[in-house]
């Protein structure tokens, strides 16, 4: 009977862990530079604070540099790559320093 309940504790944390890392969706309103200005669409992940690394469209690594109400200022190097009108979604990275 231990077993049982350690087991549904345990797999509810996992659920609960997954359900924290999941990624927002927005649409690029700008882009300047570096810097993308996303606009959520719903609610922002809990996990997404200024300094967060983030992954754009499972692609490219990028920063929270800013978080304003319903819109979130993303910096990467390839904000070139994306379009403004373009819907992306965005998810917590653990991108390593570079050399």
């Amino acid at each position: 009977m231990f077993k049982r309940i350690a087991v549904s504790l345990a797999l509810a944390l996992v659920g609960a862990t997954f359900a924290l890392a999941a990624a927002s969706k927005g649409t690029v309103v700008t882009i300047k530079d570096k810097a993308v200005v996303v606009k959520v669409d719903g609610a922002l992940a809990p996990w997404a604070k200024k300094g967060s690394m983030v992954k754009i469209n499972n692609k490219y690594n990028g920063k929270i540099t800013e978080v304003s109400g319903a819109s979130v200022t993303l910096s990467s190097p390839k904000a070139s790559e994306l379009k403004e009108g373009q819907s992306i979604t965005f998810d917590k990275s653990t991108a390593a320093a570079g050399c």
